[in-house]
């Protein structure tokens, strides 16, 4: 009988200490697109080319948000994603890395849809785990509550900007994915600067080799350089 109290008593320890496992300390790449990876001029011929492969992939003229963007995802700067798959490998050396999406590219999409259809032929999509939170204006046409309340009442600040978003984000997930450094990549300085200017790069013309470098440096500093007190 003492023998199954020992067995009963390792078989609990075991679950315990398997369910509080502790989340691996997580670099995180805040990641837009227009302008890091996709190329909006000429307007018309890009145009052109994503209706073109919106066709061969669903074969009529009508085509839902999510299945324009879908198409777009292949209509990308391969060298600007080769930039950052291979900013991925080169931290992924390092320490476990991740993607959160800021792009309006997130807008009225969820994050397995945006993994899965939207950005399924691209490699970095497997690192992707979240969004930045919706637009109000998005959130309370779907009947949602508006977050900019919210980061107010919590955290003395609206959501008026991608940095607002950015900050956000990070104190409602810090812990949770304990964060040990991240990056922000993105071609318009939206309030970024402001909060974050040690770990912005602002990319001139789609992510290039120097803007990949300078971006793998800024996350594999040390975590008390990096990461902003949001306390």
């Amino acid at each position: 009988m003492r023998f199954l109290k020992l067995i009963l008593s390792f078989l609990i320890f075991l679950e315990y200490a398997q369910g509080s496992e502790v989340q691996k300390p997580l670099s995180i790449i805040f990641l837009d697109i227009d302008g890091v990876l996709m190329d909006w001029g000429p307007y018309h011929q890009l145009r052109s080319r994503i209706g073109q492969k919106a066709f061969e992939l669903y074969g009529r003229t009508n085509y839902t948000d999510l299945q324009w963007k879908t198409a777009g995802s292949y209509c990308f700067s391969e060298s600007a994603v080769e930039n950052l798959v291979q900013l991925i490998e080169l931290v992924n050396k390092e320490t476990e890395v991740a993607i959160v999406l800021t792009s309006s590219w997130r807008l009225e999409c969820s994050v397995e849809e945006i993994k899965h259809p939207m950005f399924a032929s691209r490699s970095f999509s497997k690192f992707i785990i979240d969004k930045t939170a919706d637009d109000d204006q998005f959130r309370k046409k779907r009947g949602e509550e508006e977050l900019s309340p919210v980061a107010m009442m919590k955290y003395g600040f609206s959501l008026q900007n991608r940095g607002a978003q950015i900050e956000y984000w990070l104190r409602e997930n810090q812990l949770k994915y304990n964060i040990k450094s991240f990056v922000i990549i993105d071609d318009v300085d939206d309030g970024i600067s402001s909060r974050f200017a040690k770990n912005f790069v602002q990319i001139r013309e789609f992510l290039s080799p120097s803007e990949t470098q300078k971006a793998y440096e800024i996350l594999i500093r040390r975590t008390d350089h990096t990461i902003r007190s949001i306390d």
